[in-house]
């Protein structure tokens, strides 16, 4: 048993064009009893057949669109600009879709062609500009050329201070050489593609006309791979301001052609890294260190000077008493326990048993005076009386170098006098 559909088409199909993507559809409605059941709605179906901007390919872009309810018409809207269109209506209900209406063939008219890709600027010169671009991906209909539209920027406001416009004729125009601007000056420039129906959205860009302190000696480098997405310049000066343009190279009837597509500004020496010891901060660093070193470097000779001079060498006049006061230290450094309770005439004392001197006597067996640990008596009075000789700072000779005594000389380790 086959499902209980509609049986009819609508009929008198008809279709507005109101613009590029957008057209009205109208029919007559179906004959009740053909409905078959409850009227749920319309399908609408149009295909794109091809484009008129490449004719001899077939295209084959199906859409449908659905309307609810008891209607006479619909707006359809997405289509494509200079396109050729097929287009069928039915009504269906809730157990499936009737029979379409016969076909309606229609065109849709060239539109404005989409936004430019890409706008730069290049080959500043005092007075002129390079411009240049790439076509509109969708054009939407046959391209006749571009409009250019260009003001003069007063770099303080960021206001137009004037304006121009001109048409660039020819769809195959990528470049122009913009003449007669101002010296030194900034321009915004929007450019637009155009055909039969009109102009698109503009694409800006701004670029400044070049001024004498730009004009120098170019250098060329040597040729990048088309792969890379950098290159490195070196030997840059410190401080400079530098123009740096990008030529695309290709080959065409076995000649080469330059074509200046970007040109940016660099200031400083981007390739050359400056040596740490010109920047400012280590200069005063190293500064600040060598002042700070000379200070305590000061600071440390003037006490060293200050304790020779107090320190080592007693005042004019003191020089004897600083000897006694030295040879007396020496004495009680060893004290003896059975020597205290001598009188100040006793020095030497035996024993009864071997005749040895007791431990810590100033004397020895035969009497000599013993100047290994301690000083003689003798010396003591000669230095005493002022026999004893002082150095330069005023230091005890006589306790390190030895006396002469009796035509010999006593030395300071105690083995005994030497003949002279």
């Amino acid at each position: 048993m086959c499902p209980l559909v509609p049986t009819a088409a609508p009929r008198d199909v008809a279709v507005e064009v109101m613009n590029t993507t957008v057209l009205r559809v109208s029919w007559t409605p179906v004959p009740p009893a053909t409905l078959r059941g409850h009227l749920k709605g319309y399908h609408v179906h149009w295909l794109r057949k091809r484009s008129f901007l490449n004719p001899d390919k077939i295209l084959d872009e199906r859409h449908t669109l659905s309307f609810p309810g008891k209607r006479t018409h619909a707006i359809v809207p997405n289509l494509d600009a200079f396109s050729e269109y097929t287009l069928t209506v039915n009504v269906f209900n809730k157990k499936g879709n009737g029979p379409s209406s016969d076909p309606v063939t229609f065109n849709t008219p060239e539109g404005v062609p989409e936004q430019v890709p890409i706008l730069t600027t290049s080959n500043a010169q005092k007075e002129s500009i390079r411009l240049v671009w790439a076509p509109p991906l969708v054009a939407n209909g046959i391209l006749t050329g571009y409009l250019l539209q260009y003001h003069l920027i007063n770099e303080t406001t960021k206001e137009a201070r004037d304006s121009w416009e001109m048409n660039i004729t020819g769809p195959d125009t990528t470049h122009w050489q913009l003449e007669g601007l101002e010296e030194g000056s900034l321009y915004l420039f929007h450019l637009s593609a155009c055909t039969r129906a009109g102009c698109g959205p503009p694409l800006a860009q701004e670029s400044s006309t070049a001024t004498p302190a730009r004009d120098g000696n170019w250098r060329i480098s040597k040729a990048v791979n088309a792969s890379q997405s950098f290159h490195v310049i070196d030997g840059l000066n410190p401080g400079t301001v530098y123009t740096v343009r990008l030529m695309a190279k290709s080959l065409l009837d076995n000649a080469s052609i330059f074509e200046d597509v970007i040109q940016t500004q660099v200031t400083g020496a981007a390739g050359q890294p400056r040596s740490i010891s010109t920047k400012g901060w280590f200069i005063g660093t190293m500064c600040a260190v060598a002042l700070l070193t000379l200070i305590v470097l000061t600071v440390c000779f003037m006490r060293r000077n200050q304790g020779g001079k107090y320190a080592g060498t007693p005042p004019p006049g003191r020089q004897d008493v600083v000897a006694m006061d030295k040879v007396k230290e020496k004495e009680d450094l060893h004290p003896d326990e059975e020597s205290q309770a001598m009188n100040d005439d006793t020095f030497c004392e035996y024993s009864d048993s071997d005749e040895k001197p007791l431990r810590g006597s100033s004397c020895s067996l035969n009497g000599d005076d013993a100047v290994g640990d301690g000083v003689s008596r003798d010396s003591l009075v000669d230095y005493a009386d002022g026999g004893g000789e002082f150095s330069e700072d005023g230091s005890f000779i006589g306790e390190y170098s030895g006396h002469k005594r009796g035509g010999s000389v006593t030395e300071p380790n105690g083995f005994g006098p030497v003949s002279a």
